[in-house]
Protein backbone atom coordinates (compact mmCIF):
# COMPACT_ATOMS: atom_id res chain seq x y z
CA UNK A 1 0.00 0.00 0.00
CA UNK A 2 2.86 2.39 0.88
CA UNK A 3 4.05 2.02 -2.74
CA UNK A 4 0.78 2.98 -4.15
CA UNK A 5 0.62 6.27 -2.17
CA UNK A 6 4.17 6.52 -3.43
CA UNK A 7 3.31 6.52 -7.31
CA UNK A 8 0.15 8.69 -6.93
CA UNK A 9 2.52 11.43 -4.55
CA UNK A 10 5.13 11.10 -8.05
CA UNK A 11 2.41 11.24 -10.16
CA UNK A 12 0.62 14.08 -8.70
CA UNK A 13 4.08 15.87 -8.03
CA UNK A 14 5.07 15.84 -11.84
CA UNK A 15 1.34 17.18 -12.98
CA UNK A 16 1.42 19.82 -11.25
CA UNK A 17 4.93 20.72 -12.26
CA UNK A 18 4.41 20.01 -15.64
CA UNK A 19 0.94 22.57 -15.02
CA UNK A 20 3.18 25.22 -13.55
CA UNK A 21 5.58 25.21 -16.21
CA UNK A 22 2.69 25.56 -19.31
CA UNK A 23 0.93 28.19 -17.28
CA UNK A 24 4.63 29.91 -17.02
CA UNK A 25 5.85 29.52 -21.23
CA UNK A 26 4.57 32.20 -23.76
CA UNK A 27 1.60 33.89 -21.71
CA UNK A 28 3.40 37.30 -22.65
CA UNK A 29 4.54 36.76 -25.97
CA UNK A 30 1.01 38.34 -27.55
CA UNK A 31 0.93 42.14 -28.14
CA UNK A 32 -2.37 43.46 -28.03
CA UNK A 33 -4.49 44.02 -30.74
CA UNK A 34 -5.91 47.12 -31.60
CA UNK A 35 -8.61 48.14 -29.11
CA UNK A 36 -7.65 45.13 -26.74
CA UNK A 37 -8.83 45.87 -23.40
CA UNK A 38 -5.95 44.97 -22.03
CA UNK A 39 -3.67 47.32 -24.00
CA UNK A 40 -2.08 50.11 -21.87
CA UNK A 41 -4.07 53.25 -24.19
CA UNK A 42 -0.77 54.33 -24.97
CA UNK A 43 -0.28 53.83 -29.23
CA UNK A 44 2.79 53.08 -30.38
CA UNK A 45 3.73 55.08 -33.78
CA UNK A 46 2.91 52.29 -36.46
CA UNK A 47 5.64 52.03 -38.97
CA UNK A 48 5.42 53.33 -42.81
CA UNK A 49 6.09 50.28 -45.10
CA UNK A 50 9.58 50.32 -46.10
CA UNK A 51 10.62 50.81 -50.10
CA UNK A 52 12.05 47.65 -51.40
CA UNK A 53 15.47 48.91 -52.48
CA UNK A 54 16.22 48.60 -55.99
CA UNK A 55 18.05 45.51 -57.32
CA UNK A 56 21.76 46.69 -58.40
CA UNK A 57 22.97 46.84 -61.48
CA UNK A 58 24.39 43.67 -63.04
CA UNK A 59 27.95 42.62 -61.52
CA UNK A 60 30.55 41.76 -64.09
CA UNK A 61 33.94 42.36 -65.42
CA UNK A 62 35.53 45.72 -63.82
CA UNK A 63 32.27 46.42 -61.71
CA UNK A 64 33.73 46.57 -57.56
CA UNK A 65 31.58 45.41 -55.63
CA UNK A 66 31.20 44.81 -51.69
CA UNK A 67 31.62 41.69 -50.20
CA UNK A 68 32.55 40.66 -46.39
CA UNK A 69 34.68 43.84 -46.18
CA UNK A 70 36.17 42.98 -49.18
CA UNK A 71 36.37 45.15 -52.43
CA UNK A 72 36.41 42.76 -55.48
CA UNK A 73 36.65 43.00 -59.24
CA UNK A 74 37.26 40.89 -61.78
CA UNK A 75 39.07 41.59 -64.51
CA UNK A 76 38.07 41.41 -68.37
CA UNK A 77 41.89 39.89 -69.64
CA UNK A 78 40.89 36.81 -68.89
CA UNK A 79 43.49 33.83 -69.84
CA UNK A 80 42.75 30.62 -71.12
CA UNK A 81 45.62 27.49 -69.12
CA UNK A 82 45.75 24.11 -69.43
CA UNK A 83 45.73 21.67 -66.55
CA UNK A 84 48.58 19.78 -66.43
CA UNK A 85 48.19 16.73 -63.80
CA UNK A 86 48.90 12.91 -65.37
CA UNK A 87 47.24 11.79 -61.51
CA UNK A 88 43.76 14.43 -62.18
CA UNK A 89 40.90 13.09 -64.34
CA UNK A 90 40.82 16.95 -65.27
CA UNK A 91 44.28 16.68 -67.02
CA UNK A 92 44.02 18.46 -70.04
CA UNK A 93 41.30 20.44 -69.29
CA UNK A 94 41.35 24.00 -70.87
CA UNK A 95 40.91 26.72 -67.53
CA UNK A 96 39.81 30.25 -68.11
CA UNK A 97 42.11 32.04 -65.36
CA UNK A 98 40.14 35.54 -64.93
CA UNK A 99 42.35 37.77 -63.05
CA UNK A 100 40.35 39.57 -59.62
CA UNK A 101 41.67 41.95 -57.43
CA UNK A 102 40.68 41.88 -53.61
CA UNK A 103 40.69 44.93 -51.54
CA UNK A 104 40.90 44.65 -48.24
CA UNK A 105 38.39 47.10 -46.54
CA UNK A 106 38.04 45.99 -43.17
CA UNK A 107 40.26 46.51 -39.81
CA UNK A 108 41.58 43.66 -39.90
CA UNK A 109 43.63 41.18 -41.70
CA UNK A 110 41.44 39.19 -43.87
CA UNK A 111 41.55 37.42 -47.35
CA UNK A 112 39.09 36.29 -49.80
CA UNK A 113 37.52 33.01 -48.02
CA UNK A 114 37.91 29.71 -50.96
CA UNK A 115 34.73 28.43 -49.02
CA UNK A 116 32.30 31.85 -49.72
CA UNK A 117 32.24 31.10 -53.18
CA UNK A 118 31.41 28.82 -56.31
CA UNK A 119 31.55 28.81 -60.32
CA UNK A 120 28.80 28.11 -62.48
CA UNK A 121 28.89 26.73 -66.17
CA UNK A 122 27.07 27.90 -68.96
CA UNK A 123 24.85 24.91 -68.77
CA UNK A 124 24.01 26.36 -65.19
CA UNK A 125 26.17 23.44 -62.77
CA UNK A 126 28.69 24.02 -60.76
CA UNK A 127 32.37 24.06 -61.71
CA UNK A 128 34.78 21.66 -60.53
CA UNK A 129 36.76 23.19 -58.24
CA UNK A 130 40.67 23.67 -59.96
CA UNK A 131 42.91 26.21 -57.96
CA UNK A 132 44.77 23.73 -56.64
CA UNK A 133 46.48 22.99 -59.71
CA UNK A 134 47.47 26.78 -59.72
CA UNK A 135 48.16 27.18 -56.37
CA UNK A 136 50.77 29.85 -57.34
CA UNK A 137 48.30 32.38 -59.20
CA UNK A 138 44.93 31.04 -58.01
CA UNK A 139 42.94 33.45 -55.32
CA UNK A 140 41.89 30.49 -52.99
CA UNK A 141 45.74 30.40 -51.99
CA UNK A 142 46.73 33.93 -52.05
CA UNK A 143 46.83 34.50 -48.31
CA UNK A 144 45.32 37.07 -46.56
CA UNK A 145 45.96 41.50 -46.95
CA UNK A 146 46.22 43.74 -44.20
CA UNK A 147 44.14 46.63 -43.76
CA UNK A 148 44.29 48.84 -46.89
CA UNK A 149 46.44 46.18 -48.77
CA UNK A 150 45.02 44.74 -52.38
CA UNK A 151 46.02 41.04 -53.71
CA UNK A 152 46.16 40.51 -57.30
CA UNK A 153 45.65 36.98 -58.52
CA UNK A 154 43.33 34.68 -60.86
CA UNK A 155 40.31 32.93 -60.38
CA UNK A 156 40.27 29.29 -62.60
CA UNK A 157 37.60 27.95 -63.84
CA UNK A 158 36.94 25.14 -66.21
CA UNK A 159 36.04 26.19 -69.41
CA UNK A 160 32.95 24.71 -71.08
CA UNK A 161 32.98 27.07 -74.09
CA UNK A 162 31.18 29.82 -74.94
CA UNK A 163 28.52 31.33 -72.42
CA UNK A 164 27.53 33.31 -69.06
CA UNK A 165 29.60 32.24 -66.25
CA UNK A 166 28.47 32.56 -62.76
CA UNK A 167 30.64 33.17 -59.34
CA UNK A 168 28.08 33.05 -56.44
CA UNK A 169 29.28 34.57 -53.49
CA UNK A 170 28.01 33.29 -49.97
CA UNK A 171 28.78 34.00 -45.99
CA UNK A 172 25.71 33.25 -44.75
CA UNK A 173 25.20 37.14 -44.18
CA UNK A 174 25.11 38.16 -47.65
CA UNK A 175 24.85 36.74 -51.38
CA UNK A 176 26.00 38.46 -54.69
CA UNK A 177 26.25 36.33 -57.75
CA UNK A 178 29.06 37.88 -60.95
CA UNK A 179 28.22 37.41 -64.73
CA UNK A 180 31.07 36.77 -66.69
CA UNK A 181 30.63 36.43 -70.09
CA UNK A 182 33.45 34.55 -70.88
CA UNK A 183 34.75 33.72 -74.89
CA UNK A 184 38.35 31.69 -75.63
Amino acid sequence: MKAKSKLIALCATVCITALALAGCSSSGDKEPADGDANSSGSSAPKSEPVAEPEAPAEITFDVPFEFDGLTITFGSDVQAATLENQFSDLDGTTVAAIPISVTNNSDETKGLNMFYYKAFGPSGTELDDVSSYFMEADIAFAGDARPGATIEATLDIPYEGSGDYYIAFDNFKEKIEVKLPISL
